[in-house]
């Protein structure tokens, strides 16, 4: 029973602690990974621009459960649109900028019921002598105080993770062509 007490203390401890630093955390964030491809700019952005070749390379569509993705009315360029629904959670996106020089920005957002999480994204390009380097970042606010711990590290491990696997894939997909 003592033992069940301890364990109790611990987790309402741990607890506190967890919503103590969310009050004293700011809640931006920045999440930024970067690759080199071997390949122009104009290669690298047919990929990036086209929301329908995202399943070719961005490892949201290489796991187990794959997203169930409506379109929106065009797939390519500034206004290209999409939602989708998983169990790790729905969100939509839209690209608001378009470059083949300099890539692409959009915006995006995790939806959960009636709460929108919403952040910028951004696949730049920085070509030179024939190479592009290829700078994935996302930005937001965790504006629930609850939340900030969970972004300061699930977004730096995860969503970074998951943006270097797909700078991965993005890499091999324009080099074998």
């Amino acid at each position: 029973m003592k033992i069940l007490k301890y364990a109790l203390i611990a987790l309402a401890v741990l607890v506190l602690g967890y919503l103590v630093a969310g009050l004293a955390m700011s809640g931006d964030y920045v999440v930024e990974r970067s690759i080199t491809i071997d390949a122009p700019a104009a290669k690298v952005y047919p990929a990036v621009a086209d929301l329908g070749r995202w399943p070719e390379w961005a490892v949201w569509w290489q796991g187990e459960e794959k997203p169930v993705v409506t379109p929106g009315e065009t797939m390519v360029g500034v206004g290209a649109s999409q939602s989708w629904t998983m169990t790790g959670g729905n969100g939509d996106m839209k690209i608001t900028k378009a470059d083949p020089k300099t890539g692409v920005k959009y915006d995006f957002a995790m939806v959960s019921g009636d709460q929108r999480q919403p952040a910028d994204g951004e696949i730049k390009f920085i070509e030179k002598d024939g190479k592009t380097e290829v700078i994935w970042t996302m930005s937001g606010n965790a504006d629930a105080f609850y939340f900030r711990p969970m972004m300061a590290t699930f977004g730096e491990y995860k969503i970074g993770s998951d943006f270097a696997a797909g700078l991965a894939n993005l890499k091999k997909l324009i080099e074998k062509k």
